[in-house]
């Protein structure tokens, strides 16, 4: 049973690499920019990058791993500053997960979509750390790359794993 579990969530892990590199495809180059460094902006918090604050602020995805071109581009900024940006370690961290909602990825994506993200962290962050968070997506949603535009939601895990996501005031808006 279990090997059939894990041949189901690769089958589904392949569905959905196809559906974002279609949806990548058909993008505008600033778009697919802003879509493909949005995780790493979430993940890294840095004076270099957009939504930088000065303060802590909660930052790390779970599991993330930049890719070739997010490591591309955050070796350039390390050139720039003349050290690495600091890698995090893999595993339990703030931010439990991005997801590209709306008509990004989707039949409804054209030319003028905009991107919405959902961003969703562990329910352990105090409500400083949640306010730093939502502080740091408002500047990363001001950082628009020839009229990208873009909305981050900000929701807690449990909120989403509870499929509480549908009704509004659940959702936290940064």
């Amino acid at each position: 049973m279990y090997f059939y579990i894990e041949i189901l969530k690769q089958r589904l892990d392949a569905i959905n690499q196809l559906r974002v590199s279609r949806a990548l495809a058909a993008m505008r180059p600033d778009f697919q920019h802003v879509y493909s460094l949005l995780p790493t902006l979430l993940h890294f918090h840095h004076p270099m990058l957009p939504g930088y604050l000065d303060s802590i602020v909660p930052h790390g995805i779970c599991f993330y791993v930049p890719d070739e071109t997010q490591r591309t581009w955050l070796n350039d900024i390390g050139c720039q500053l003349g050290a690495a940006i600091a890698i995090l370690n893999n595993g339990e961290q703030p931010i439990t997960g991005v997801y590209s909602m709306g008509s990004a990825s989707s039949i409804g994506q054209n030319a003028n979509s905009d991107l919405d993200i959902w961003m969703c962290h562990q329910s352990w962050l105090n409500d400083e750390e949640r306010a730093q968070l939502q502080r740091k997506c408002r500047l990363l949603e001001q950082w628009q790359i020839d009229g990208v535009w873009t909305l981050i939601f900000v929701i807690t895990k449990t909120v989403a794993s509870e499929k509480k996501i549908t009704a509004l005031p659940s959702v936290s808006y940064c």
